[in-house]
């Protein structure tokens, strides 16, 4: 599982370009209970990041998130650590 964006954190990727996928996610907390992926990165302040998910599948290609990019603002300087939790991440079926 990775994340795709148009930051350069999230490998400025401006659609589905398969070549700047470039930030996994981490599945340190996942477990039946408890599905959950993660990643920190740094966003600058007052920044607004576009994001998808995206799956490798077993063959090495890449599935993109369907519909809309997420977005996700940074606070401004100072104002702390963001969470965001999304609860389902949305692909097509193939």
């Amino acid at each position: 599982m990775f994340l795709a964006g148009n930051t350069t954190k999230l490998g400025n990727n401006p659609g589905n370009d398969t070549g700047k996928v470039i930030l996994p996610l981490n599945p340190g907390n996942y477990s039946s209970r408890n599905p959950q992926w993660y990643v920190d990165i740094w966003l600058a302040a007052g920044v607004t990041a576009e994001y998808q998910y995206v799956l490798q599948q077993k063959n090495g290609s890449y599935t993109f998130e369907a519909g809309p990019r997420r977005h996700l603002t940074a606070g401004a300087c100072g104002s702390g650590r963001v969470v965001r939790v999304d609860d389902v991440a949305r692909f097509a079926a193939g």
